[in-house]
């Protein structure tokens, strides 16, 4: 009795073990504004038959001032076709795509350069990842593709009473969409480029402020000429067919394995 009365003490006079500490919380990320955006992307990539115009704009490095960079016309159809014609007002010049769903035509207007000719891409934004209104036109597959999975989505202030601003986070870094009260984008900001933020030897002199600007404008729609779809390089110029070296490059294997 007296070894189990003093063995029953020992114990119970003995420290327990310390319980782990809980992990704290980790913050919530605020993406109240998710389901609008995707609204929004969905409603974009609804779109068809449409003829719209962006016009670009870069900030001057070290100033305040908008460079007036290019702009690009969009007609977009149905099963994929599309056509951009971008105009380049620093250097001149332009390009223009054109897919009728299935193949893709890429013509920088230089009359010493091919025009290239290949399959269409999956997927719009791959023609230009790094526009965001590529994204846009692609619904809600272009919304997963662009929008980071664990940022941010929420709306701000957009200084303006007549719009909303959506601000979100990508590859591209941080992205502001403006919309108006019908929901239809009208403007999209870039603010600081994820390159331009880890490198420790710029002095961005606006951290805050949007590097790259685009506005947009509804120019019709209804109707399209079927003809702006047609993927066909102009005459007399040099031909880049990927398409068919692709084939020829593929029967050339299953002859030599013959």
């Amino acid at each position: 009795m007296l070894v189990s009365a003093l063995f029953t003490a020992a114990l119970l006079t003995q420290e327990k073990p310390a319980v782990p500490a809980k992990p704290a919380d980790k913050p919530t990320v605020d993406r109240s504004a998710e389901p609008a955006l995707r609204d929004i992307f969905a409603s974009v990539g609804a779109l068809r038959n449409i003829h719209f115009r962006v016009e670009y704009y870069n900030r001057e490095p070290d100033s305040s001032r908008w460079d007036d960079d290019s702009s690009a016309d969009f007609w977009v159809g149905d099963g994929g076709r599309f056509r951009v014609y971008h105009q380049y007002n620093y250097w001149g010049g332009g390009q223009i795509v054109i897919s009728d769903g299935e193949s893709i035509l890429t013509d920088n207007m230089d009359e010493d350069s091919a025009v290239t000719i290949a399959r269409a891409k999956p997927t719009i934004h791959e023609t230009s990842d790094q526009e965001p209104i590529m994204y846009l036109l692609e619904g809600a597959k272009g919304f997963d593709a662009l929008v980071s999975k664990d940022k941010p989505v929420k709306l701000v202030d957009s200084k303006d009473p007549s719009l909303k601003a959506f601000e979100m986070n990508c590859n591209m870094g941080l992205v502001r969409f403006y919309v108006n009260a019908s929901n239809v984008p009208v403007r999209i900001e870039t603010v600081l480029p994820p390159w331009y933020a880890n490198d420790p030897n710029n002095d961005n002199p606006f951290p805050n402020e949007p590097y790259a600007l685009e506005k947009i404008f509804v120019v019709g729609s209804g109707h399209l000429d079927q003809s702006l779809f047609i993927v066909k390089p102009p005459k007399g110029r040099k031909v880049d067919d990927q398409r068919v070296k692709k084939e020829y490059r593929r029967d050339t294997i299953r002859t030599w394995l013959r």
